[in-house]
């Protein structure tokens, strides 16, 4: 049962399959050309054998006919005897009796036999047997014709077999046509088109969808693994567009997160996506305003007026960030704005190509009006600073000189020395003061330097002498470890000696009593270092990274007051311009080592 079964199944899968229809059809046109050729074979053989039967027996009656004649010649010339030209004839009209095919051969073989008869029973057969002879050339003309219309009627049957052959040869040629088209139409070109039409209606993911299935197990296949690959790519495309959605939604959530204004354009310029911080300094419903150029959006108000002249205003290639201010929540603000290109690696056939495409223009509003009002603080209170200080400082000044008038020659070497020292650290406190307030009366508010060629050892080594009077005052060891060779630099004679003197002083106010105070003076690649080093509380590593910013504070010794917590940042800014760095190493109960950098004077030159 499951052998009939597996059969059954067997010849309906050949049936219904592409490969089956076109086998099961030539089959059928292979059977019909061999029983066309069975059937022209059989009757092509019963016409031979139709024709030999005939003509061979014909050909046998002319040649006893000829034979008889032959008979009768030899015993009219002499050439046989009477018997045995009789016996001669006799066996050729006993030939010619036994091949009788044509209608009235009989009669005319026995009026033959008759007229031999009596020729052979004459006496005298030297004469002519007119009769006879006639007789004979009767047979043989009779034969000849039967041979004739043989041939005839082979012609004819061969020609007849001929036309069935090429009639039944083109009615099977039309029907293997008939069934190619009709098979390569319902088996193929239906399926195809159908299966093409499908794939020319997906001109998108969106678009997918499954082909109908053919009767034919091959397009059958062909369409299961179409339908498959649309299943796949519709799953792919649904988990891409998932992660697409999550994605941007990820970045919509950063941009939104992110406290600066953020515009993005599209190689066009089109607006493509405002945040809500962008949308509030430009005073703009972010949602309204997407596709609009960044070109037309001043015409939507006074802010995106402000900010589109602030670019159109700006150089043509110009990447560097401009400034525009705008009214925001009750008070005047600044925007640093920067254009960010963003590009991206074009794609040919696959492949990367090497030229980078511009895929749009990411356009950042940085709010730095904070960062303003700090300058404008540290403006005033440079310019509050070096005000008051020039006061008191041109009193002790007048009091220096007339001090120094009252009691001229009446003081001991050393009280002379701390007077002359009082007198040089007033005029350097004076000369810093009035460059303080010209720096804030300028828009950088940097302190300017005149750089002079200085020997840093011989500057360093004459500033040293009041300060280690200090240091033996509070009982601390000040030493001075310097070089063999001079230290020449380019520098202010004026501001560079205050930078030791703040970095020494702040070591003499965090050092106790008993502890060290070291400066050492190095070259080291190309500049001069001189690192004051000390054994005093230390830092803590957090106060570290604001130390040289403006009114950052140390802790203070036991029974002293902080500083403002300038010191260091003047020292720093001092250091700057003189092309040179400083930095500082410390840890809590081991001390603090700053570090001063300044280039030699080759090297300073550029």
């Amino acid at each position: 049962m499951s052998t009939n079964a597996a059969d059954a199944g067997g010849w309906r899968r050949l049936w219904w399959s592409l490969a089956g229809r076109i086998w099961l059809t030539s089959l059928a046109l292979v059977i019909l050309m061999g029983a066309l050729g069975v059937s022209i074979a059989a009757r092509l053989a019963i016409l031979e054998r139709s024709v030999n039967r005939v003509l061979s027996r014909n050909y046998r009656s002319i040649q006893a006919a000829q034979g008889m004649s032959a008979a009768i010649e030899h015993l009219r010339t002499g050439d046989q005897t009477r018997a045995q030209a009789r016996a001669d004839f006799d066996r050729m009209l006993s030939i010619e009796r036994h091949n009788l095919t044509e209608p009235g051969e009989g009669e005319l073989a026995a009026r033959i036999a008759r007229q031999a008869g009596a020729f052979f029973a004459a006496p005298d057969t030297r004469g002519a047997p007119l009769a006879l002879q006639q007789s004979l050339a009767a047979l043989i003309a009779l034969n000849e014709r039967a041979m004739f219309s043989a041939d005839r009627h082979t012609v004819a049957v061969a020609r007849s077999f001929r036309i069935e052959a090429l009639t039944f040869l083109l009615a099977a040629a039309l029907l293997l046509a008939a069934s190619s088209y009709a098979l390569s139409r319902s088996l193929v070109n239906r399926p195809l088109a159908e299966l093409i039409r499908t794939v020319r209606m997906i001109d998108s993911e969106q678009s997918l969808r499954a082909a109908a299935r053919p009767h034919t197990v091959e397009l059958a296949e062909l369409a299961d693994e179409f339908n498959a690959m649309v299943w796949r790519l519709q799953t792919d495309s649904a988990r891409r567009l998932a992660e697409l959605d999550r994605e941007r939604s990820k970045i919509d959530a950063i941009m939104e997160s992110i406290e600066d204004g953020l515009i993005v354009l599209d190689p066009q310029r089109a607006i493509v996506h405002m945040n809500e911080v962008a949308g509030a300094i430009l005073d703009l419903p972010h949602c309204a305003i997407l596709g609009t150029r960044l070109q037309s959006l001043g015409a939507h108000g006074s802010h995106a007026a402000r900010l589109v002249a602030a670019l159109d205003g700006r150089g043509a290639g110009d990447g560097a960030p401009i400034e525009f201010k705008v009214f925001v929540r009750g008070r005047d603000h600044s925007y640093l704005v920067r254009e960010l290109p963003w590009t991206g690696r074009a794609k040919h056939n696959g492949a990367a190509a090497d030229n980078a495409q511009l895929l749009g223009t990411v356009i950042l509003l940085q709010d730095v009006t904070l960062l303003r009002d700090r300058e404008k603080a540290h403006s005033h209170l440079i310019a509050t600073l070096s005000h008051e200080l020039k006061t008191p400082l041109t009193s002790l000044r007048i009091a220096a000189e007339l001090l120094e008038e009252s009691i001229a020659g009446g003081l001991p070497p050393r009280a002379r020395e701390i007077f002359a020292t009082l007198q040089e650290d007033i005029a350097r406190l004076q000369t810093i003061a009035g460059d303080l307030l010209d720096a804030s009366r300028s828009s950088a508010a940097r302190i300017g330097v005149d750089r002079r060629p200085i020997l840093l050892d011989e500057v360093v080594s004459e500033i040293a002498r009041p300060l280690a009077m200090q240091a033996r005052e509070k009982r601390i060891m000040l030493e001075l470890r310097g070089v063999e060779h001079p230290l020449p630099i380019w520098g202010d004679p004026i501001k560079l000696p205050w930078v030791i003197t703040n970095l020494v002083g702040n070591a003499l106010r965090y050092t106790p009593a008993g502890g060290r105070i070291t400066i050492e003076l190095a070259q080291h690649d190309g500049a001069v270092r001189v690192v004051v080093s000390d054994t005093g509380c230390g830092i803590d590593s957090r106060a570290l990274e604001t130390i040289f910013e403006p009114y950052a504070q140390g802790a203070a010794m036991p029974g002293q007051t902080g500083a403002a917590g300038l010191g260091l940042y003047i020292t720093k800014e001092i250091v700057q311009a003189h092309n040179g760095r400083i930095f500082v190493s410390s840890g809590v109960g081991i001390g603090t080592t700053f570090t001063v950098e300044i280039p030699l004077r080759e090297q300073a030159l550029g």
